[in-house]
């Protein structure tokens, strides 16, 4: 006696072709697609841009700094600092006269500023750099005010080396020298950043070390004055270097008086 036929059984081989073939006509159908192909193209040929442009006229200034008497305001981004670290937002600045502090006459307004007009404190302003609303700015090593000769110091993968001559009697520095060494696409490389035949009283002072360009590497604000009596606060930045360097000088912080 034959069992009656119950169609139950075959139901999961039925949905398992149907899945077999709805998977494949997707894939087929996408596959034949030419604008899906176009689109699959396009993401693998348009590069990504970077996040941070970097123009080759950069101008830096600390708020607050001598500035000369025509010098012209712009588009500032400026550094700030929070609780969280440094971040960037677009500001604007203005010049005015102040009194010269050299000159005899109190009445005098003989000496230009720069200030920057937003409410918060600025690190330092600069122009030529295009970088998103409130991007997160990588510090190296905060603390690091000076190399002294003879010494070293660490900036994240990179070293920062001193050398030069010291007077026997005082110890003041009469010579100076700085580099930076670290790794670029490979190779190790040593670079002197600073190199200073006579020094009057003055001394290289770091006042800033941070990842400005966003390349992973450490660019720097350094005192480059070799004079007690005035600053020259310069900005070298990594993305701008030469194959064979760390570092590019691409804008100095100056005033009537020779520095800021």
């Amino acid at each position: 006696m034959n069992k009656p036929f119950n169609p139950l059984l075959i139901l999961p081989f039925l949905l398992l072709a149907c899945s077999d073939e709805g998977t494949s006509t997707v894939k087929t159908t996408q596959e034949n697609n030419p604008e899906t192909i176009e689109a699959d193209r396009n993401q693998d040929t348009i590069a990504e841009a970077p996040i941070v442009a970097v123009s080759d006229s950069v101008r830096f200034v600390f708020s607050g700094a001598f500035v000369p008497s025509d010098f012209k305001t712009t588009d500032w981004i400026g550094i700030y600092k929070d609780d969280k670290g440094m971040y960037c937002k677009s500001t604007q600045a203005k010049v005015k006269a102040v009194r010269d502090m050299w000159n005899e006459d109190e009445d005098n307004l003989d000496a230009t500023i720069i200030e920057d007009v937003s409410t918060d404190a600025s690190v330092f302003l600069f122009s030529g750099i295009t970088i998103p609303e409130n991007f997160r700015i990588k510090e190296f090593n905060s603390t690091l005010q000076r190399v002294e000769i003879g010494k070293t110091a660490k900036i994240g993968k990179y070293t920062l080396k001193a050398e030069g001559n010291l007077a026997p009697e005082s110890q003041a520095p009469l010579t100076y020298k700085l580099s930076i060494s670290g790794p670029k696409k490979g190779k190790n490389i040593d670079q002197v950043i600073v190199n200073h035949e006579f020094l009057d009283d003055g001394m290289t002072e770091i006042l800033w070390i941070g990842d400005l360009d966003a390349d992973g590497m450490p660019d720097m604000i350094i005192d480059m004055s070799p004079k007690y009596s005035y600053s020259s606060p310069t900005l070298f930045l990594s993305s701008k270097a030469d194959e064979g360097n760390l570092l590019k000088l691409v804008a100095e912080c100056e005033s009537d008086f020779g520095g800021c």
